[in-house]
């Protein structure tokens, strides 16, 4: 009978409990996974997964399932996937039940996550991309989606893009934001960019972007540029930036 009302009271409180809150800051950094627990989470384990662009289901890592640590190395996902290129993301659960799971972004492009800088002008906000490095490099199937929004609110408007795009018709002296990731044949592929946000500047400002953007966006067009003649050098694998993966063969469709 005791038994009986012990099992009837663990079932009933796992019944009442909710989900784990969801892991904040999933960033992805030279291989290296890293996220940070949902406030007053206690007895919570993660689990890390990844999924290739031409795969239905994700799958786990192995070497980070259900465990207490808040970080994961995926080097594995070198040779585990094309070019690397894998959405990953981090789950939180506890007592059989788990949360959704966080797509982890990359603040630096690399191989696969978009180098990415933002520029605002008065009514719109310019995204700037660069296709002379990474799996952009395969040719015009690869390209970008770009996610905006205003800030605070989720990034469910999209436009697909092969280079840098203005987003117009937005209101000055707002904050809107932006997050890109490279699509393969509408297939999401690779870590998306992190969320980056810029405020709007009124028509009559006489300075449209601060010194820092400045240099951001001339340091970014510098690079570029390099990249470019390298290309027409036969040498464009060297723009790759650097610490980034090597990327070796190009990306093919499924076979039929």
């Amino acid at each position: 009978m005791v038994m009986l009302l012990m099992c009837f009271h663990f079932v009933t409180q796992v019944l009442s409990e909710a989900p784990p809150g969801l892991p904040q800051n999933v960033l992805l950094d030279n291989w290296q996974l890293t996220w940070t627990p949902a406030m007053e989470e206690r007895n919570v384990t993660y689990t890390v997964r990844y999924r290739s662009f031409d795969a239905d289901q994700w799958k786990d890592v192995p070497t980070c399932k259900q465990m207490s640590f808040t970080s994961c190395n995926v080097t594995f996902m070198k040779a585990e996937t094309d070019h690397g290129c894998a959405m990953i993301g981090v789950l939180a659960e506890r007592r059989g039940l788990t949360s959704e799971i966080v797509g982890a972004c990359s603040s630096q492009g690399n191989s696969c996550s978009p180098e990415v800088v933002l520029s605002a002008h008065p009514g719109f906000l310019t995204v700037h991309l660069s296709r002379n490095s990474g799996i952009a490099l395969e040719g015009y199937h690869v390209k970008h989606r770009i996610y905006f929004g205003k800030e605070g609110e989720p990034l469910q408007a999209y436009e697909d893009a092969v280079s840098s795009v203005p987003i117009p018709n937005l209101k000055e002296g707002e904050r809107y934001c932006a997050s890109v990731q490279y699509i393969y044949f509408d297939n999401p592929i690779g870590v998306a960019s992190c969320t980056q946000c810029k405020g709007i500047p009124q028509s009559n400002q006489t300075s449209l972007i601060d010194h820092e953007e400045n240099e951001s966006l001339l340091g970014f067009l510098l690079h570029f540029k390099r990249c470019s003649n390298k290309k027409n050098g036969n040498n464009s694998r060297s723009c790759n930036r650097p610490g980034c993966s090597d990327t070796a063969g190009g990306i093919h469709p499924p076979l039929s």
